[in-house]
């Protein structure tokens, strides 16, 4: 399986041949192939340099974007590699990254969940009849915790930025306006 992570060219390595040959010598002698072998794995139709991207393509029984829309931005970006083919129907799939909800979820959130979906819901995150328990939670009681979370994160932003501002000795009037700006705009979301 190869998952590509970077969906712009220049995130994809791409080596001159005399560099591959002197790493890797020692290791096609280990597997038995040679130094062209190993680079014509590593080769795109328009290009010289041995691509990694390539190499692990081919490499690979399934490849893959880590979204919907990464998976069609790579589609299109390694298009190259299955010439005969267009992009929407070359070999990249596509998954979502999952997401760890224990560790994601804020603590307030947590407690809430608990105590309107049951103590079981972190292990229901499939279930959609289940989440239609969310809708017992008071509105007055989500709209607090998410204002307290929005607010400790505004929070954290203004010390970092501020952090920043004193270490690159920047001026104070620049960071009251923009947090001015910032004020403004916050009670419109």
């Amino acid at each position: 399986m190869f998952t590509t992570h970077t969906a712009v060219p220049a995130g994809h390595d791409h080596f001159a041949d005399d560099m591959i040959g002197t790493y890797f010598a020692d290791y096609c002698h280990a597997v038995g192939v040679t130094p062209q072998e190993l680079l014509a794995l590593g080769r795109t139709p328009h290009s010289h340099d041995f691509n990694m991207t390539a190499l692990a393509v081919r490499g690979s029984r399934h490849q893959n974007g880590v979204s919907r829309i990464h998976g069609g931005v790579s589609s299109e970006m390694l298009r190259d590699l299955w010439p005969q083919v267009p992009p929407d129907e070359n070999p990249i799939d596509h998954i979502t990254n999952g997401v760890h909800a224990l560790t994601f979820v804020a603590p307030e959130w947590h407690d809430i969940f608990e105590r309107f979906l049951g103590v079981d819901w972190s292990q229901r995150m499939t279930d959609r009849d289940y989440w239609d328990r969310v809708h017992r939670i008071p509105d007055t009681m989500f709209w607090s915790v998410r204002e307290y979370l929005k607010a400790q994160m505004l929070h954290l932003v203004r010390r970092r930025v501020r952090e920043q501002l004193v270490r690159n000795r920047g001026s104070e009037s620049h960071l009251d306006r923009l947090f001015r700006y910032a004020d403004r705009t916050t009670r419109t979301c």
